[in-house]
């Protein structure tokens, strides 16, 4: 960002803070700047966060003063990735946040400050270059969305997404019933290339409450994952299932036993197409409103509706890969 525009101390708004590497020094105001726009308010995107040299430059930054910011973007493109997790531990957002994005992040694990935000309601993570396993997100009781994308070393999901320890895991072999993520309502799985396994490892019967809100499930672009995992498709309130360019999951849910697995599902979408279910051409469908849309036709090739449902839903817009828009606001 060029120098000077610290004085713009009224400013209301600043959708993208570029952190400039020592190149351009001399000409950019340092990220110690962000001090001064105390007025900021809805969404803030700071990026470049790599080209921070060392750690000290990012506890000067006090973003748990800036209360009016419910949305937080924060990308760690640039040359130095050998302290991000110590930056991102530094970089202490507000408390009362509710939508985090976390963008090529060379770190491993979350900061211990996730937990101490008990209003955060979605969480972006994208483009983690180095991870080889998911951070313990279940340890945020308050998501009620989760996006995953570009995570390409990760091939196997297990306890760590519920935020469960190994003490955790024995406690829970024994325990009648276990409330995971107990708010979440949207899980979604992008662009996984290495994705080979998903297993919470037991799958008993007694296990019944594990994502109890979850509505929606999609998987797209993971090419080798095998199967999902039954605690998942038992999801009591489970109503959209999508799988999209993931060729063995799809082979293996559209053919033979597995089927009966997903079939209770009321919307299942494989490769973009609602599948057929019991002879009729479409059975059910939900329609995800955006402001745009004036007016909806049935195709012809729905003979007379016959055993159809149309469900009309206004609910926020997703971008076209899927990840929520930056309109997170107070209820």
């Amino acid at each position: 960002m060029p120098k000077g525009i610290e004085k713009l101390t009224c400013l209301r708004t600043l959708r993208e803070f570029y952190v400039s590497g020592s190149d351009f020094s001399s000409k950019a105001c340092s990220i110690e700047c962000l001090n001064q726009f105390c007025h900021l308010e809805g969404y803030l995107g700071i990026k470049g966060l790599g080209n921070l040299a060392n750690v000290s430059e990012a506890r000067r930054i006090q973003l748990t003063n800036d209360k009016n910011i419910y949305n937080l973007s924060l990308d760690f493109s640039g040359p130095y990735s050998v302290n991000n997790e110590a930056i991102l531990k530094a970089l202490q957002p507000p408390l009362n946040l509710l939508q985090l994005r976390i963008s090529k992040y060379a770190g491993t694990v979350l900061p211990t400050w996730m937990t101490s935000i008990t209003n955060l309601r979605r969480i972006c993570l994208v483009e983690w270059i180095n991870c080889q396993q998911l951070p313990s997100l279940g340890k945020v009781s308050s998501l009620e969305s989760i996006y995953i994308r570009g995570m390409k070393s990760v091939k196997r999901v297990g306890n760590e997404l519920l935020g469960l320890e190994n003490d955790d895991i024995t406690w829970l072999s024994s325990s009648l019933s276990f409330t995971a993520l107990p708010k979440l309502k949207s899980l979604k799985f992008y662009e996984m290339e290495e994705w080979e396994g998903w297993d919470f490892g037991n799958e008993d019967d007694n296990i019944t409450i594990m994502f109890s809100y979850l509505r929606l499930l999609e998987i797209r672009n993971c090419p080798k994952l095998k199967v999902l995992p039954k605690q998942i498709l038992r999801a009591p309130r489970l109503e959209v299932l999508s799988i999209d360019q993931c060729t063995i999951l799809r082979d293996h849910y559209k053919k033979g036993t597995s089927w009966s697995n997903i079939s209770h599902i009321p919307n299942i979408k494989i490769d973009g197409q609602y599948v057929q279910r019991d002879g009729i051409e479409l059975s059910g469908m939900d329609m995800y409103l955006t402001p745009e849309i004036r007016r909806a036709e049935l195709s012809s090739s729905v003979s007379h509706g016959f055993g159809l449902n149309l469900h009309f839903r206004c609910v926020k817009w997703y971008q076209s890969r899927g990840e929520p828009v930056n309109d997170v606001r107070r209820r």
